[in-house]
């Protein structure tokens, strides 16, 4: 089911103006699994990684806490959780889950038409486990291997 996932990713449009992005993070590591998480290696703040039961918010320009979407993908992941049924009762209930607000270290941008790139590259760097460290500085060469994908149809993960 979906709630065996690790993470679900919402990108997340505020007034046709700006992208921001919640993430779900539900799925139990299961006993003998090490959790894939690199933060503890690089010695980076772990607030920024999305850990098991909880719902995270991102926003590259930190336009306030993001709490109202925070609940409302709250409300509707109880709402698919209950739809499944039995299927869904050995995961956790999402209404347990904590709701996190966007944290001091995760990455700003600096230009006011970046916000769909740095979500693109949250979604890249948390799906892979790794740490966010990117910088408003990468955004150039992040807009053409975007566009070089785009063009070519597909995503080279060997360059990406």
């Amino acid at each position: 089911t979906l709630f065996d996932l690790e993470m679900i990713f919402f990108p997340i449009n505020i007034d046709n103006s700006h992208w921001t992005l919640a993430v779900a993070a539900c799925r139990r590591t299961q006993p003998g699994e090490r959790q894939r998480t690199c933060n503890h290696v690089l010695r980076r703040p772990t607030d920024v990684y999305p850990k098991d039961g909880r719902i995270q918010y991102y926003d590259s320009l930190g336009y306030g806490s993001g709490a109202s979407y925070l609940r409302i993908l709250q409300c509707f992941l109880e709402d698919v959780h209950a739809a499944l049924g039995e299927r869904a009762a050995a995961s956790q209930h999402p209404s347990g889950w904590r709701l996190v607000d966007t944290q001091p270290n995760t990455p700003q941008q600096i230009g006011i038409v970046d916000c769909g790139v740095f979500v693109c590259l949250a979604v890249s760097f948390l799906s892979e486990g790794l740490p966010l460290t990117y910088t408003q500085r990468d955004i150039p060469r992040v807009r053409r291997m975007i566009a070089r994908d785009l063009l070519r149809g597909y995503i080279d993960s060997e360059t990406t």
